[in-house]
């Protein structure tokens, strides 16, 4: 019996040559506090209120927790979660079954919660910077990856689950 990942497999084949999302994701936060620290820290006019603060709450809760639950089906899995190494596996189920990319649409919760909890409007404009600098970098490069790897299987995959939701 053949493996179909390992006939379709290109020596060297990765989906980016640099681990982009973490990258973005610590450059996005560092120059909106930067912004916020040394230019002048922009409040949102509406998250003074108290439903702000929950949303707030409840966008850092399910953003955190949609991250945890990628990284452990990562691991489950028993593939890289290294944004720059092959996929062994082409993940479905658990959180990728809502989204193809769990991971940085948790990372984005989390910048937009943090905003409005700690009234930043740098950080949701920082989020909003990461899932376009992440599509282009890194999410592309992924999908080509997978196309590749798994054709079919990935092309129905993606019938199925959004790119973001």
């Amino acid at each position: 019996m053949t493996d179909p990942v390992r006939d379709r497999a290109v020596p060297d084949d990765r989906p980016n040559r640099l681990p982009w999302p973490p990258v973005l994701l610590a450059g996005a936060t560092t120059l909106a506090l930067a912004f916020d620290h040394w230019v002048v820290a922009c409040p949102i006019p509406f998250a003074e209120t108290a439903a702000a603060k929950v949303l707030g709450l409840l966008l850092l809760g399910s953003g955190l927790g949609l991250v945890v639950w990628a990284v452990l089906a990562f691991y489950h899995h028993r593939t890289s979660i290294r944004p720059d190494r092959a996929a062994k596996v082409l993940m479905t189920s658990g959180p990728f079954a809502l989204s193809r990319n769990p991971i940085y649409l948790g990372e984005a919760a989390l910048l937009i919660g943090a905003g409005l909890l700690f009234n930043r409007l740098s950080l949701v404009v920082a989020a909003a910077a990461f899932i376009v600098s992440v599509t282009i970098l890194a999410v592309r490069g992924e999908e080509a990856h997978l196309a590749r790897r798994f054709g079919d299987a990935y092309e129905q995959y993606c019938q199925r689950a959004g790119r973001w939701l």
